[in-house]
């Protein structure tokens, strides 16, 4: 919440521009009586979701502590979807959920995050071990009290409204929703060689993490061309790691390496050559896995840092280090290189 809260704060301090200046205008800024509750949801499957399973999906909000970092537990309010379309109705906050704005007083203010749960036991909410399949990039916010001046000639008005979690904006209430944390079951990932194999050529798995090499890699395979590595199976649990910083997420992260086996010993050791590591046109690639998060904080980890349950690819590019997620079409036509290691 640290990176949402001084955004949202910052847009209406911006919003309300000089306390006690000149608006530059002469309006009526009494506040519309008038509430806004309805809020608009729109779920979008992409193409990989349109033959899912999804019934039975529950909007929750999460309410933040307007000056508190800490992650919430437990769920405001939980509403069941009709289909991919909804129009809801939600209630206002107690008092005792808003808080005063230090530098607009009188100005009430609520934040929520809205997310998206498997609702198995259909109770609207989220239970312990319901899975987390979606976080809303736009966050809900409440406003009540005696609204600034500034805020009533930006069209805002008593209740909800949304607001952009990366750039500020405030409008309608109005959620766009994707399955953004759910397993896409991306199981297979490949490519062709340019030429035939190195005699004695393998490809195998590694913790990216295990930096004093303990642990057994994932996998160890015969390499040919074409070449491709099953993931049906997740990574066993001395590949997973969680801590206090993921918030309760439990991620892998491999690498993959084609090598010859040139003591053929049938595995990876001291006396193999390498021949080059996972990359997609010149940049390293490596292997993503998130368990499904079934908690909040873990949910919102995962969705701040842009992963997801399930397996996928992320492309770091040696020069720059920048990283890009890359699309499960691309999974397929992965190369491997001796030009695309990136730097410790």
């Amino acid at each position: 919440m640290t990176t949402l809260l001084p955004l949202l704060l910052s847009s209406l301090f911006f919003a309300c521009g000089d306390k006690g200046g000149d608006t530059g205008e002469e309006a009526d800024t009494d506040t519309d009586t008038d509430i806004q509750s309805e809020v608009e949801v729109e779920i979008d499957l992409q193409d990989w979701a349109e033959e899912r399973d999804v019934e039975g999906l529950a909007l929750v909000l999460y309410r933040f502590e307007v000056d508190s970092d800490e992650i919430p537990t437990t769920p405001w309010e939980g509403f069941a979807l009709d289909g991919l379309s909804s129009s809801l109705t939600l209630p206002s906050p107690p008092a005792s959920d808003l808080s005063e704005i230090e530098d607009l007083p009188g100005t009430l203010l609520g934040i929520y995050q809205p997310m998206l749960v498997q609702d198995e036991d259909g109770d609207q909410s989220h239970s312990e071990g319901e899975a987390f399949v979606g976080i809303s990039p736009t966050l809900l916010i409440y406003l009540d009290g005696e609204l600034d001046p500034a805020l009533v000639l930006m069209g805002l008005g008593l209740g909800w409204w949304s607001m952009d979690a990366l750039t500020g904006d405030i409008g309608p209430a109005e959620l766009d929703l994707s399955l953004n944390l759910m397993d896409r079951g991306l199981d297979l990932v490949g490519g062709e060689l340019e030429g035939d194999p190195a005699p004695d050529a393998r490809v195998a798995m590694f913790s990216a993490i295990d930096e004093l090499g303990e642990v057994d890699p994932v996998l160890d395979q015969a390499l040919s061309s074409p070449w491709t590595i099953d993931l049906s199976a997740g990574p066993p649990e001395a590949h997973q790691y969680s801590g206090p910083d993921l918030l309760g997420a439990v991620l892998a992260m491999e690498t993959v390496v084609a090598y010859q086996d040139l003591d053929r010993s049938g595995g990876p050791s001291d006396g193999d050559g390498i021949l080059g590591t996972l990359c997609r046109e010149g940049s390293a690639v490596s292997l993503m896995w998130g368990q499904a998060p079934d908690t909040f904080s873990a949910a919102w980890f995962m969705g701040v840092f842009g992963t997801r349950a399930g397996w996928q690819l992320v492309a770091v590019d040696p020069l720059t280090e920048g990283t890009t997620w890359l699309s499960d079409d691309e999974a397929m036509a992965l190369q491997f290189g001796m030009d695309c290691w990136v730097e410790e």
